[in-house]
């Protein structure tokens, strides 16, 4: 009995399954026209090849397209529809028989309903015949129960655009008594501002529906001809995801096509005239263009070359009022006295168009614990537009976009484009569009650019436990703004020493109170593993960037703060083409400064196990050297540690080091519970010596002067000391004639210095990299008292001026 229960159980959940999901699979495909378009021709191909009576084609099958007979209806079935938004059929037992039979259709299909009508689109204003197709389709909708992720509404976008217009003046309005007078005549004023404001703006339909929250996939129909397919075929094939379809071509009606509506030339107009009325209703759709691109819900089906610049939505707003686009069309032909020249119009958006492309947005991507908050904070407090804030006038044009705060209640400012990566999957799309809508908006409003950012840009490698696409967030912005590869850059913070980065990650990131705990627990493997790949590797970073065709700019925390300098200054200052600096800071702006950031101390490791991590995460990024370095659009500035122990003959080792499972388990060596133990000072024999960290007296620097001076009192207590007085004056003697010269060396490559420092306080924060490392390998051993002091002349050479007088000093001691 209780195996009999359980069959049964199971059998009863299995249909339940199945008839859910069947249910939920079903779709309601709108045909939405417009008039004018071959919209009566896709209707009529639909209703005879997915006729619900069984003479549709099998490669439709389960695809209706509801058919009866009733007696005082004589219409044809492609236009049978047009009865359910006819405001003289309301009501009627006429439309009552329509509806059932739609409902009808639908609990009998399989996988959906096909209707169309010209008339659905009449969306906006009527005032000539009242028709309501939003809501006969509602109507339909709730009838029948289907949800609004699985409503389909079909366009076709005709052009040319006046083709359309020409069309729709001939079929429809006298056209025997010419064109001047059917723009011109007051008697057709209401059916023609009908005409233009609905079956004339076919994204303003795709808009209109599209906000109900149903799907919306418009066909280019230049573009399906121009690839020789079918407006019909298309919409099938998308409608039917694939199947029954060959290269978007149905199975077995390939042969079924329909034919281009005909071109009625309008007279009275001369070519520059067509041109700037076609220019005129393209713009109008630019502006719905920028309404839906983006939206997940929206399909752009053969799009060939429709051109808009998705900045210019301001600009394009104006064609939204179909008042104006009436009067700029009736100012062709004289007969407005509120005269509008498009030609004007146009030259305005070429000179727009013209100042965007040299508009520059800049990105702060990060990363996590470094003064990548602070750069946000600052741009946001002084170069943003929104509420009562204003840009401080140093910023000369740039600006950080103003968001409505209603919209992100509850948002830090600076991270409010948090939610560009947070809300990319859909689930906040209304979000997301309102802050991609503030981005448009304030870019319109700048004049040199915008600068934008999120620490949660850092997550650029594999992310299993958030699952974030920084990548495509930026791409977004980008499509958005309908920007060039050259007019994007990327600004990442890079932290020095590495370990007091991955400290601060431990420490305000994962809460864990032991770092073993943080290194070795299994419960936040796959947060660990996510910041460690991407947060802790800054020139993975900006190589994923760099690897996106956009200019990628490195600032070298350690190197800025030690020349004197801010890091949000410095941005400003030498990424910001034309702000008003006074030799590195934002004038007006000097006494904002970052503040210095807290590093926790890892009590697990010694002092020498620290010295290794930190050689570590400098050696991973040396496998980034070579693929970055020389690299035209990547540049780092204040250059400092970065790079400074890279070799070429260890980049198997730099690759090895780079692919974060091998890096975890190096770290996790050091505290023991690795499972596949490294040997690190094995693994790291004979590559550069490390830099020290983490002292609380002693840059990293000023460190390695001490260890070496060290070295140096060891090897004189072992000489007599008269010879060893001897040496060393006879060294410091000649280490003076030629220090000066050694001491100057210029920059690598594309590796930037902050242009308004000094050349004395330049000097020492750019290196020519190969040449320092082949300087580290010459005077750098561990062969013992005598290498050293025959090798003293060069480390002297290293050393900065002011420095050579403590080593004197201690040397005469």
């Amino acid at each position: 009995e209780t195996l009999f229960n359980v069959f049964a159980v199971t059998v009863v959940w299995l249909f339940l399954r199945t008839h859910v999901i069947t249910v939920h699979a079903k779709k309601l495909v709108v045909l939405a026209g417009p008039y004018e378009t071959g919209g009566d021709d896709v209707n009529e191909w639909f209703s005879t090849y997915a006729a619900s009576d069984g003479s549709g084609a099998s490669s439709l099958s389960g695809w209706r397209w509801p058919t009866f007979a009733y007696e005082n209806i004589t219409k044809p079935p492609s236009q049978i529809f047009d009865l359910t938004v006819d405001k003289d059929h309301t009501g009627t037992t006429m439309q009552a028989v329509l509806l059932s039979a739609i409902q009808m259709t639908w609990n009998h299909a399989e996988n959906g309903v096909i209707i169309g009508s010209r008339l659905y689109d009449r969306v906006g204003e009527t005032p000539y015949t009242g028709y309501d197709a939003v809501g006969a389709l509602e109507k339909i909708v709730d009838l029948i129960g289907v949800a609004a992720e699985d409503v389909l509404v079909a366009l076709i976008y005709r052009r040319p655009r006046v083709s359309q217009w020409g069309s729709i003046w001939w079929n429809h309005f006298e056209a025997n008594l010419g064109y001047e007078n059917f723009v011109c005549s007051k008697d057709d004023s209401e059916k023609r501002s009908e005409w233009l404001q609905n079956s004339m703006n076919p994204l303003f339909v795709a808009k209109t529906y599209h906000d109900k929250g149903w799907n919306i996939v418009v066909v280019d129909q230049e573009g399906t001809e121009k690839a020789r397919k079918d407006v019909a075929h298309s919409i099938a094939c998308f409608a039917l995801e694939g199947d029954n379809c060959n290269d978007n071509w149905v199975s077995g009606l390939e042969d079924a096509t329909i034919n281009s509506p005909p071109t009625h030339e309008i007279d009275g107009l001369d070519i520059n005239d067509i041109h700037n009325l076609e220019q005129l209703f393209l713009g109008r759709d630019c502006f719905y263009m920028t309404e839906l691109d983006g939206s997940f819900r929206f399909t752009l089906l053969n799009e060939n070359n429709i051109e808009c610049d998705m900045s210019l939505r301001q600009y394009y707003e104006q064609y939204s009022d179909a008042g104006f686009v009436m009067n700029a069309i009736q100012s062709q032909k004289a007969c407005e006295q509120n005269h509008v020249d498009i030609s004007a119009l146009l030259a305005q958006e070429n000179e727009l168009s013209r100042l965007n492309a040299e508009k520059t947005l800049v990105v702060v991507v990060g990363p996590h614990e470094t003064e990548a908050e602070s750069v946000l904070m600052f741009f946001e407090t002084n170069a943003s537009t929104g509420g009562n804030s204003e840009a401080a006038p140093s910023f000369n044009g740039w600006l950080w976009p103003g968001i409505d705060p209603s919209l992100v209640s509850g948002a830090v400012p600076s991270h409010i484009f948090d939610l560009l990566v947070t809300a990319t999957d859909g689930t906040d799309q209304e979000t997301r569009n309102a802050l991609l809508g503030a981005i448009r908006e304030g870019w319109f409003h700048s004049r040199k650019g915008i600068i934008i950012g999120s620490l949660l840009l850092d997550r650029v490698g594999r992310n299993p436990n958030t699952n974030y696409d920084p990548t495509k967030a930026i791409q977004d912005v980008v499509d958005v703004l309908g920007l060039q590869e050259n007019q994007v850059r990327i600004v990442v913070t890079y932290r020095t020493p590495n370990i007091d980065h991955w400290a601060s990650v431990w420490s305000k990131h994962f809460g864990a109170s032991l770092y073993t705990d943080f290194v070795c627990s299994d419960e936040q493997a796959s947060k660990r593993y996510e910041w460690l790949d991407s947060v802790l590797n800054t020139f993975k970073i900006a190589k994923t960037y760099h690897d996106q065709g956009w200019s990628v700019t490195v600032i070298d925390q350690e190197g800025t703060i030690d020349a004197g300098m801010d890091v949000s200054h410095t941005v400003a200052c030498t990424i910001l083409e034309d702000v008003d600096c006074n030799h590195g800071w934002v004038k007006g702006l000097e006494d904002i400064q970052s503040k210095p950031l807290s590093t926790p101390i890892i009590d697990a490791l010694t002092a020498k196990d620290q010295e290794i991590l930190n050689q570590l995460f400098l050696l991973r990024d040396c496998f980034y050297k070579y693929e970055l370095a020389g690299e035209a659009g990547f540049s780092i500035i204040n250059q400092h540690t970065a790079w400074s122990l890279c070799s070429r003959e260890h980049k198997a080792l730099y690759k090895q080091i780079s692919e974060t499972d091998f890096m975890l388990s190096a770290i996790q060596s050091q505290v023991g519970c690795a499972q596949d133990k490294i040997d690190l000072s094995e693994l790291l024999a004979g590559t550069a010596p490390s830099v020290s960290v983490n002292s609380s007296e002693y840059s990293s620097s000023e460190q390695g002067n001490l260890d070496m001076l060290t070295h140096l009192a060891v090897a004189l207590a072992i000489l007599a000391i008269l010879v060893t007085i001897m040496a060393v004056c006879l060294t410091i003697q000649n280490s003076r004639k030629f220090n000066n010269s050694a001491m100057q060396r210029a920059c690598e490559g594309v590796f930037l210095d902050t242009p308004d420092i000094g050349q004395a306080q330049r000097s020492h924060s750019c290196y020519g990299i190969e040449s320092r490392q082949d300087y580290r390998d010459e005077h750098y051993s561990d062969e013992g008292p005598t290498r050293v002091m025959s090798n003293l002349v060069g480390e002297i050479n290293r050393q900065e001026q002011e420095e050579l007088s403590k080593k004197s000093s201690v040397f005469e001691l």
